[in-house]
Parts: structure tokens; C-alpha cells; sequence
């Protein structure tokens, strides 16, 4: 079964969001479609293809638009690996 989830939340999405971290792990939300800029999806979608051949060590970085709990956006950073 291939799962996606969010493993790791750091401190800037309760304090610079505003979400809880459960809201972000929650099964029933999908990032993409609630969180992440329209411009900036589909970026993301192919971030995310090229995350799963990465080696374990290695890391990919993305530069993205993420909405926070009162509609307002901010420039977002990501260093995602595999494990």
C-alpha cells in the first residue's frame, strides 16, 4: 500500500498558520487542494513524484505559496526526504 501522509509538522504551522498539527495530519484533508496556492499545485504534485525515488540522506527543496487558517499567503520553503 503506497500511504500518503504527513510525517513531521514543525512549529511554523501553529505559529505562523494557525492550523494544529492534527489538522494538518487529518486523513480527511488534502494539502494540496486546501493549502497550497492554485499556481503553485502542480509544482508541488511533481516535488512530490520526484520525493518517492529519492534515496534515504538525500533531499529535495520546493519553493511554495501555503495559505494560512485566515486566507492570507506565505512564501513557504520545503527540504523533503525519504526515509
Amino acid at each position: 500500500m503506497n500511504e500518503k501522509q504527513t510525517i513531521y509538522c514543525n512549529r511554523f504551522v501553529s505559529d505562523i498558520l494557525g492550523y494544529t498539527p492534527d489538522e494538518i495530519k487529518s486523513p480527511d484533508t488534502n494539502p494540496l487542494d486546501e493549502y497550497i496556492h492554485p499556481s503553485d499545485r502542480e509544482a508541488v504534485r511533481q516535488h512530490l513524484v520526484r520525493c518517492s525515488s529519492l534515496t534515504p540522506g538525500n533531499y529535495l527543496e520546493i519553493e511554495y505559496q501555503i495559505k494560512d487558517s485566515r486566507g492570507n499567503w506565505h512564501w513557504f520553503n520545503a527540504r523533503d526526504t525519504f526515509y
